[in-house]
């Protein structure tokens, strides 16, 4: 009877580990069907109030635009990502560009990308928790009132510049 019980207990450990993980391939950016299913995520998290970004130690002047990474970020995604940031930045110079790392301490990415503005950090994780634990690394276009305009997972399968032509004409 224990036996019986004990294979129960494992079959259902294996089922819930395996819809725990569904998610995860689903937003990953080498699943098979990732663009879709991360738009359509992002689409839902448009126009919602992201204030919560002012409250993160370290983070100034209301940023327009907001890159949200973590060192546990794929690596070709993450160089992507600062590479849009420098494209924006170098468009628009004064467009207000914040980084925040969330998970862990974001130095590693500082010195990985010799990027030498501040990075600040989310310690609390409250960004990724209002989003909805979006996947990173993700960039957020905010307007005046906090408002979340337009969001952008950076995949290294993304080699198209007109989706920041569309949103970049919101910031000018």
């Amino acid at each position: 009877v224990s036996m019986m019980i004990t294979r129960r207990l494992n079959a259902m450990r294996c089922r819930i580990i395996g819809l725990l993980l569904i998610p995860v391939l689903l937003l990953s950016c080498k699943s098979s069907s990732p663009r879709f299913a991360r738009e359509v995520f992002l689409n839902k998290l448009v126009g919602i109030d992201a204030s919560c970004i002012d409250s993160v130690p370290g983070v100034i002047d209301r940023p327009q635009i907001v890159m949200l990474c973590s060192i546990y970020d794929c690596g070709s995604c993450l160089a992507k990502a600062f590479e849009e940031i420098e494209y924006i930045q170098s468009r628009i110079p004064s467009c207000n560009i914040q980084i925040i790392g969330v998970l862990s301490n974001p130095s590693i990415l500082q010195e990985r990308f010799s990027y030498e503005e501040y990075i600040a950090f989310d310690e609390s994780d409250i960004i990724r928790k209002r989003l909805k634990f979006a996947p990173t690394p993700l960039i957020i276009g905010r307007d005046h009132n906090s408002i979340i305009t337009w969001l952008h997972c950076s995949s290294s399968e993304d080699n198209n510049r007109e989706v920041f032509k569309s949103y970049m004409s919101t910031l000018q």
